[in-house]
């Protein structure tokens, strides 16, 4: 984005405002969310998408949970497109607990953009047919949704909310 007319207006202005000390309005609205988040479901661990800024602000924010991520390859063209937050960026992808990566490939890229060692990076390969997703949720899944992504998780794998469960519209 930085390399459009208001794309570099706009990475100006994040870096003015940051100049001055003020923390964009998006990432404290994240936060917050996430907060909410994990103080009703109290995960053992976070699963993220996108090695870029939100993945950054989770692992900054939350040291102590662990957390892993997947790369889509859209985050480390992103990178390498435009300094935005870049440091802030490498410094906390660097410090997840496991990267996932599409393929060999991708794992060694992931290697030479952030330093991350081997063995913190998994290549997550590609499911069979035969084990695939259902097209439709068991009876016995709960609903869980964030972020406007939704997800079915089976009460029988013992994963479940927090009794305290509450609405975050």
């Amino acid at each position: 984005p930085s390399s459009t007319g208001s794309g570099v207006y706009l990475t100006e202005l994040v870096k003015a405002f940051s100049k001055q000390g003020h923390k964009q309005q998006f990432e404290e609205a994240f936060l917050t969310r996430i907060r909410k988040v994990l103080e009703v479901f109290q995960p053992d661990l976070l699963i993220s998408h996108h090695l870029y800024l939100l993945t950054a602000l989770l692992r900054e924010n939350f040291p102590d949970l662990t957390i892993g991520a997947f790369c889509h390859n859209t985050d480390l063209r992103q990178l390498a497109r435009h300094d935005l937050k870049k440091a802030f960026i490498l410094e906390n992808i660097r410090k997840l607990d496991r990267v996932y990566a599409l393929q060999e490939a991708q794992k060694q890229e992931i290697m030479k953009v952030f330093g991350l060692p081997a063995d913190r990076i998994t290549i997550a390969e590609a499911l069979d047919e035969a084990v695939q997703a259902p097209k439709t949720a068991p009876a016995d899944a709960s609903r869980i949704s964030f972020g406007g992504i939704a997800a079915r998780v089976l009460k029988a794998s013992g994963v479940q909310p927090a009794e305290n469960r509450k609405d975050f519209s």
